[in-house]
């Protein structure tokens, strides 16, 4: 058996989030090949191949689609779910019925209390099991309606929740786009918990599943990216990307797509990565575009998100350019936190904001780094940061803004933004005044 991968990497219009060939100023370096797991398993002429779990809230139920391959005449399904002192609920239907079980009191996950249930679906044959899986599920909600204020807000399981975020660009040093460890991946989480955060905005890459299992686990939201997809315009230079994309002309000097096969690649992968993690509570919305990289059929594609996982919000436009669809208002504006107002239907968050001139530790800086001097003490690093938290906590107050994006949780490559180094070896401020600020708390 043979695995292989094509990767046709360069000037395609492909969706490649911040991947480059000749990384610099805030692109990183290209992957090639396989950077996810991949296993084998034999099955059975008739197999489960996924689930589609859909959580109710407020109906009590959960909602199970059995997705199989092979021939079903004679088959039965049945899914069993558990949760300790949770209680247990157990269904059986037919093929391609949808399953609800029933969960009489839910016990509803949140990041302060990530509660999962366990569950096993089975195909049946003459009452014999002939394929079976484990999985799990969270009985969690998330919506936007009235909050703090009268302000229209994101909801979780109905009630406001400020989204303390920050930028989560998923890099490692010995391996891109893959993890050392599976601990490595745990570190991260529990890293910007430490620090006060309770959402991650996966920004510009999809990551490998584990992370999204310990997302869930752990408890963090995720705000999920669709990678964009983008070329260098013909005889673009990649200093002209970087002094223009960073300048406040929001100039994109890229083609996105543009023919309808460009096109249906990109929808292809917008579902293809839906399709992969619309199981995890912790992904609670999709964010479409940023920043207008490659920003195409916007109105056509968050109508297609809707339709496909109806059970998540939709930011339609990370920063800009917004078309007025979707269930987010995102402003992005550096270094301070800055926010348009939420209307009677979106909700309005600080979608990244941040940044700080104490952007480097000698001895753990990027190998390919010439890093210019330190701008800020410490001392007056912590000061940026306690500031920015503040006029984020002002924006709740006074515009009822539902989430603020701080960047970022660690360096990437040549991006010295990070509270963390990139080999995650130093965090850079006193990890309990950073936590403080992010909270809120901002007396001595």
């Amino acid at each position: 058996m043979r695995i292989s991968v094509w990767d046709p990497d360069g000037e395609k219009i492909e969706p490649r989030g911040k991947q480059v060939l000749q990384p610099h100023g805030m692109f990183f370096t290209e992957c090639s090949g396989i950077w996810g797991t991949v296993w084998l398993e034999p099955v059975g002429k008739t197999s489960i191949t996924h689930l589609v779990i859909t959580p109710d809230v407020q109906g009590k139920t959960l909602y199970v689609r059995v997705r199989t391959r092979g021939p079903t005449a004679g088959c039965r399904f049945v899914a069993l779910a558990g949760g300790g002192a949770a209680g247990s609920a157990m269904v059986v239907g037919p093929p391609g019925k949808t399953l609800a079980l029933h969960i009489a009191h839910p016990k509803l996950w949140s990041p302060t209390s990530p509660f999962l249930y366990h569950m096993a679906v089975a195909i049946l044959r003459h009452g014999r099991p002939i394929d079976h899986v484990h999985s799990y599920f969270a009985m969690r909600s998330i919506s936007v309606g009235p909050g703090t204020g009268g302000h229209t807000e994101v909801l979780l399981n109905g009630k406001p929740l400020f989204e303390r975020g920050t930028l989560y660009q998923g890099y490692w040093p010995d391996g891109l786009y893959t993890p050392p460890t599976d601990r490595a991946i745990k570190f991260d989480i529990l890293a910007a918990k430490k620090m006060g955060f309770n959402m991650f905005r996966v920004h510009q890459i999809v990551e490998p599943l584990r992370f999204y299992y310990w997302a869930d686990r752990l408890g963090i939201l995720l705000w999920q990216d669709m990678p964009a997809a983008w070329a260098p315009k013909a005889g673009t230079s990649k200093a002209a990307i970087s002094r223009e994309i960073l300048s406040s002309r929001h100039w994109w000097p890229a083609n996105g797509p543009q023919t309808a096969a460009e096109k249906r690649e990109y929808r292809h992968e917008l579902l293809a990565m839906i399709r992969d993690l619309r199981n995890d509570p912790s992904v609670v919305v999709w964010t479409l575009f940023n920043e207008g990289w490659g920003e195409h059929n916007t109105p056509q594609l968050v109508k297609l998100i809707n339709k496909t996982d109806p059970s998540r919000l939709v930011d339609d436009a990370s920063g800009w350019f917004d078309k007025g669809v979707g269930n987010i208002i995102d402003t992005h504006h550096y270094p301070q936190p800055e926010s348009r107002k939420p209307t009677a239907t979106r909700a309005a968050i600080s979608g990244e904001f941040g940044g700080f001139g104490r952007n480097y530790i000698r001895g753990h800086e990027w190998a390919a780094l010439r890093p210019g001097p330190q701008i800020l003490t410490t001392a007056q690093a912590l000061a940026r940061y306690r500031l920015f938290w503040k006029e984020a906590y002002q924006l709740r107050r006074t515009k009822g803004i539902s989430a603020a994006v701080f960047t970022e949780l660690m360096d990437q490559e040549q991006e010295l933004g990070g509270l963390m180094t990139f080999d995650r070896a130093v965090v850079k401020l006193p990890i309990r005044q950073i936590r403080r600020a992010t909270l809120g708390h901002f007396k001595r």
